[in-house]
C-alpha cells in the first residue's frame, strides 16, 4: 500500500462518518506491505477513528502488527487479534 491508496481509504473513511471519530476493525489476513508513508498517514488521522481492531492470521502478521503499533504509535487505541467476535466486543467500547 502506499501513500496514495492511504490518502484514498482515509478519505472514504472521513466520507463515512461524517469526519467523526468511529472504531474501525482491519481485516489483515491478506494485507500486502505498506510503505512508510502509507503507515505515518494511518498513524496521523487518528481523528478519524476510536479504536482499531487489527485482525491477523499468523504470528509473522502479528509481529508485524506489533511492530507498526511501537513504530507508528497511533494516536487511537489499536490492538491486534486473531477473532473477529473478541475484537467487535472490543471496538464496541469504543462507540459513541
Amino acid at each position: 500500500m502506499t501513500l496514495t491508496d492511504a490518502l484514498a481509504a482515509t478519505g472514504a473513511m472521513s466520507e463515512l462518518t461524517s469526519g467523526k471519530p468511529a472504531p474501525l476493525l482491519v481485516d489483515a489476513h491478506d494485507a500486502g506491505p505498506q510503505d512508510r508513508a502509507a503507515r505515518a498517514e494511518f498513524a496521523r488521522r487518528g481523528d478519524l477513528t476510536s479504536a482499531v481492531a487489527l485482525l491477523v492470521a499468523t504470528p509473522l502478521s502479528r509481529m508485524m502488527g506489533n511492530f507498526f503499533i511501537a513504530v507508528s504509535r497511533p494516536v487511537a487505541p489499536t490492538r491486534l487479534f486473531d477473532d473477529e467476535a473478541t475484537a467487535i466486543a472490543w471496538l464496541q467500547e469504543f462507540v459513541g
